[in-house]
């Protein structure tokens, strides 16, 4: 099974994209930021699956439409969207009983930078296994499998990785659990690796044989690929700024909770994975989306307390559509030092950031935000009491603008945050509001 072309209309920023997808080659989908790549994966997701991927849109009076051709024109699906609802439409007896027969969870795959990230506790043997899996890909890249070799036999009750280390290790475990005759579509895999990384994945993943490659990725991706084996296409025009689809890519969508690879039982004890190392410098750099914290003082409790807060509230005003991460404990020139913590301040952190979330205004999901308290390692083992600290913001497209329990107003910028003056959170308010009304505007 394969898909040989897709198109779409009037789908989230889309206005209009259609794209011819080949069996025996990567196809790769070149997009910039806010162009609609997570948009096409919502779609076929949907199509396949269930509308739970989706946002609808209530004001809308337009329609969107997917329609997928498979198997080099032998088999065509097309779904319909309004406010509300969604109509599957299968024309042909022919693709009616092929749909029907799609064992879809278990031959259609999906795979984003958020899952990648996610801590996933191995035991020794699946380590070995991805290892083994690399090598009998035929592509080696010793430093990482040496790497990888040697901390096996080091591990006892964790391994410490690299956050860069570890999505590749969530990358190869997934890869090698995929069967043949299957779709794996993947968006924004290869973030958070270098180029030498990438062209090695890559390298595997043309070897793996009867799976079709469908890879949504940034544009900085495009110059370091010269291969004739994977076919690039660009997804930069025809983005719809001027009307309002009725859907869009649900933000708060979680691929770890719906979309399961069948994991091996072993027996071995699990290991812990830990991305960071005392005085280590992490290879993340601080952007809108990443913020560096280090906490300074004899009350590390407050300081985090205090500035979580604020720094929740910049990023949910912040209307991005990406993941906001702050992480205490590491310094501005990205050196782990870590905070010391006991048990009752971890409480006292979790129990307080919750109580001010809960007096800002308006009301803000408890599922919008997480607190992580990341275990630190040195030479000798793990450090007691000594964490990052990490909070994760999930993007939130409201239309309103949420303050503090202070009432103050903030905003996510390149370089921390800023407070809004009453001035400008005016300004604000009239931006989004011309937003609002031009959305609506009739075509």
């Amino acid at each position: 099974m394969y898909i040989s072309k897709i198109e779409l209309l009037n789908f989230g920023p889309i206005k209009h994209a259609s794209f011819n997808l080949y069996s025996d080659k990567i196809n790769l989908i070149i997009g910039c930021n806010a162009s609609g790549k997570t948009n096409m994966l919502a779609a076929i997701y949907s199509l396949f699956y269930d509308d739970s991927i989706l946002n609808f849109c209530s004001d809308s009076e337009l329609f969107s439409e997917v329609n997928i051709t498979l198997n080099n024109g032998y088999n065509h699906i097309t779904k319909k969207y309004s406010t509300s609802s969604s109509e599957l439409i299968l024309n042909q007896f022919k693709d009616i009983y092929y749909f029907a027969s799609i064992n879809k969870r278990d031959h259609i795959f999906f795979c984003n930078n958020e899952s990648l990230r996610n801590n996933r506790n191995f035991t020794k043997e699946n380590i070995r296994k991805s290892i083994e899996f690399i090598e009998a890909s035929g592509i080696n890249n010793m430093d990482m499998q040496q790497l990888l070799k040697d901390q096996i036999e080091r591990a006892h009750r964790y391994i410490y990785l690299s956050g860069g280390e570890q999505a590749f290790i969530n990358l190869i475990w997934v890869l090698s659990k995929i069967p043949k005759d299957s779709i794996f579509i993947g968006d924004s895999i290869f973030c958070m690796f270098d180029s030498k990384t990438v062209q090695f994945i890559l390298s595997i993943i043309q070897n793996l044989v009867g799976i079709q490659f469908v890879l949504l990725e940034n544009a900085y991706l495009s110059s370091d690929i010269k291969d004739p084996d994977i076919h690039i296409q660009y997804l930069d025009n025809d983005i719809n700024n001027e009307t309002r689809s009725p859907i869009a890519f649900n933000y708060s969508f979680n691929f770890e909770d719906k979309i399961k690879i069948e994991e091996n039982h072993d027996k071995d004890k699990k290991i812990e994975v830990i991305n960071y190392r005392i005085g280590d410098k992490i290879p993340e750099e601080e952007c809108r989306y990443t913020e560096f914290k280090e906490v300074k003082g004899e009350n590390p409790c407050n300081s985090i307390i205090k500035n979580a807060e604020i720094y929740i509230i910049s990023y949910l005003n912040s209307q991005v559509n990406d993941t906001g991460t702050i992480l205490f404990g590491i310094s501005d020139d990205k050196i782990v030092k870590g905070v010391n913590l006991t048990y009752a301040d971890k409480d006292k952190i979790r129990r307080e950031i919750s109580e001010l979330i809960k007096q800002a205004e308006p009301y803000i999901s408890p599922d919008l935000y997480t607190i992580n308290f990341k275990e630190i390692v040195n030479g000798n083992g793990i450090l007691k009491d000594t964490y990052i600290v990490e909070i994760v913001v999930k993007s939130c497209d409201s239309e309103l603008l949420y303050c503090t329990s202070r009432g103050e107003v903030f905003i996510k910028t390149e370089g921390g945050k800023t407070k809004l003056t009453p001035t400008q959170i005016q300004r604000e308010i009239l931006l989004r509001s011309k937003k609002i009304k031009r959305n609506k505007a009739p075509q």
